[in-house]
């Protein structure tokens, strides 16, 4: 775990120097790293290691049991923003929105691989795919829509791209329906370093993105609610 910690310090760090030292590159950069993370190099982890998930009772309770208890925070947040903080719509939408969605995927995987053992990935991106993709997806989206000031998009638009423009998704499926013979040992041991590798990868751009709008003043020095 501390050397989880230390790689994520290390990443943010060396990519607020890269933003500060080289900007306008750094960031251009560090938004094509993340399109080849997304792309690139989480839909084959995916797919390898969903085609060895065996889809018993425990596997469906978990994806159940992580819905309820999203939506049960995202509830508890809009009832306190509202009734103790009173915030108004945008302002509480946001503090919903953060309740809901964590980052399961560049942070989540690597910690889950890191402290349970990488047997337990499987787990952990049906967990990234069923849950928490769909979550920010559509609940996310549809709390953005019904409590901020702009709402654009129709439900017949979100949903066509939570299906089409979600590779995720799309390898989650594939490996579901793949057999076992198409996930050799060795590919999956490759996508065992990938999940490591994408922690400091994806701690990189968001030190870079940090940086970008701290410079720019369109982040507040210190974290506060929009009244």
């Amino acid at each position: 775990m501390l050397w989880v910690v230390l790689a994520i310090a290390v990443s943010l760090a060396l990519g607020i120097a890269a933003e500060r030292r080289y900007a306008e590159r750094a960031s251009a950069a560090a938004r094509r790293m993340l399109k080849v993370l997304l792309y690139g190099f989480t839909p084959p982890v995916a797919f390898l290691n969903i085609t060895g998930l065996e889809l018993t009772a425990d596997v469906g309770g978990g994806i159940v049991i992580g819905w309820v208890a999203l939506i049960l925070a995202g509830l508890l947040a809009w009832a306190f923003g509202r009734h103790v903080l009173g915030l108004r719509p945008p302002s509480n939408g946001v503090l919903v929105n953060i309740s809901l969605q964590g980052n399961t995927n560049y942070l989540g995987l690597p910690l889950c691989a890191a402290l349970l053992g990488p047997e337990h990935l499987p787990e952990a991106i049906a967990y990234d795919s069923f849950v928490q993709a769909p979550v920010f997806l559509l609940g996310v989206f549809g709390v953005a829509a019904a409590m901020g000031e702009k709402a654009g998009g129709s439900t017949g638009e979100r949903v066509r791209a939570f299906v089409f423009k979600n590779p995720v998704l799309l390898a989650v499926v594939a490996g579901l329906l793949a057999p076992a013979s198409l996930a050799p040992a060795a590919l999956v041991d490759v996508s065992y370093a990938i999940v490591f590798l994408a922690l400091p990868w994806g701690f990189f751009c968001a030190g870079v993105i940090v940086a970008e709008h701290l410079e720019r003043g369109r982040a507040p020095a210190r974290p506060g609610f929009v009244a």
